[in-house]
């Protein structure tokens, strides 16, 4: 597993993917975490119980990073499994003594480590305004955890995109469509919620009540931003760690069957 690791943190940090990625995300960080102090500032003005941690912090951490990492994640799972299907390595690699557990843990982890030093730069700019106020850190590091645990799931799912496809692309384009039809679904869910709680509505719009119903629930337990919610308000909620750790488990134990069924094949 570590030979694996260690290959692909090397093909990461030798690649300009990996700095790109760095790069950018840490430029737009920069510039959002700068807007919310502004806007805290102007509010200050008008509010002056207006708690920092909640609008800078939260507002960095929640929704800005929220809306990144659902677009930049695929670019770094596409590669995981795809990469090595375009170059025809894949099945070199079923020749050496390792299990499939052992390659599919080896490339999570790698983007993982990716990703975790990505986290572990924005550090600095709270380190620095804490400096100069007081900050609630342990709502910012459930913060942290949750993004963790959202990355896990949300990389799960691109190693899944990338074993099942053979073109990188394919597997950024069909990890992103999941990815935002889970972001998206927020939009549409109080349309369906209001739905279901309206009695008086005509015969022919019963199937959309269900519908709605349905889709309520589906909402409420299976959204992946969702659970992430109760991280950005410091509590740690069991629910939320198991359902992360549950999502990323059955998209990793899916990708371990493509795998054994392609190691078959060959």
């Amino acid at each position: 597993m570590w030979a694996i690791y260690r290959k692909e943190m090397r093909a990461f940090l030798l690649s300009p993917m990996a700095w790109i990625f760095w790069c950018v995300f840490l430029i737009l960080f920069g510039l959002a975490f700068n807007t919310l102090f502004e806007r805290y500032n102007d509010m200050l003005m008008s509010n002056p119980d207006v708690n920092l941690t909640e609008t800078v912090a939260g507002g960095a951490l929640g929704g800005f990073f929220k809306f990144l990492l659902l677009l930049m994640t695929p670019l770094l799972g596409m590669r995981l499994f795809a990469e090595e299907k375009e170059k025809g390595t894949l099945e070199l690699l079923f020749t050496y003594p390792l299990t499939e557990w052992q390659l599919i843990f080896g490339k999570i982890l790698s983007a993982l480590t990716v990703t975790g030093i990505l986290l572990a730069l924005t550090l600095p700019q709270f380190i620095y305004l804490g400096n100069y106020t007081t900050l609630e850190w342990p709502i910012i590091w459930t913060t942290y955890l949750g993004w963790m645990l959202l990355l896990v799931a949300l990389l799960s799912l691109g190693i899944w995109t990338s074993a099942v496809t053979n073109s990188q692309f394919v597997a950024a384009v069909l990890s992103l469509a999941l990815m935002l039809l889970m972001w998206l679904s927020q939009v549409f869910q109080p349309l369906f919620a209001r739905l279901t709680f309206d009695v008086q509505v005509p015969w022919f719009w019963k199937p959309f009540v269900w519908l709605g119903a349905l889709f309520t629930w589906a909402y409420k337990e299976l959204a992946v931003t969702e659970h992430f919610e109760s991280f950005g308000r410091g509590v740690i909620n069991t629910n939320d760690v198991l359902y992360y750790l549950s999502f990323a488990a059955f998209f990793l134990f899916l990708t371990y069957k493509k795998l054994e069924s392609r190691k078959w094949r060959g």
